[in-house]
């Protein structure tokens, strides 16, 4: 991992983006959207991994995505709630799959609740 360290893309920025905790979302987008387009990204999150390092931003993930990665628990994909929610939570405009996922779910819960009141 150190022999590659030099072509990072995140060489010369500030530190603190990678290790910034989860009250400060912005920050860690902002690492995430460096690793995007960075040569070493697998690399770096392959050593992430391997290493078991559990702080900061590293290969574009998190240490909460990392763990998730690691245990096989992936990500719920495109077009579920579970989707939606993640955009809402990364201060994302949710992709029109997440979005119809949610206001599918929403109307659910309105129907529901709605059923249950007039059974009353």
């Amino acid at each position: 991992m150190t022999d590659t360290y030099t072509d990072a893309a995140c060489r010369g920025c500030e530190t603190e983006l990678w290790f910034a905790d989860s009250r400060h979302r912005a920050d860690q987008l902002a690492a995430i959207d460096i690793c995007k387009g960075c040569p070493i990204r697998q690399a770096c999150l392959d050593d992430a991994i391997a290493t078991g390092d559990a702080w900061g931003i590293r290969g574009g993930l998190t240490e909460a995505a990392r763990r998730r990665l690691k245990s096989g628990r992936a990500l719920k994909p495109h077009g579920t709630t579970a989707a939606y929610q993640r955009h809402l939570y990364r201060g994302e405009k949710p992709c029109d799959l997440c979005r119809e996922a949610g206001c599918e779910a929403s109307c659910e819960r309105q129907r529901a609740y709605r059923a249950k009141r007039s059974a009353a």
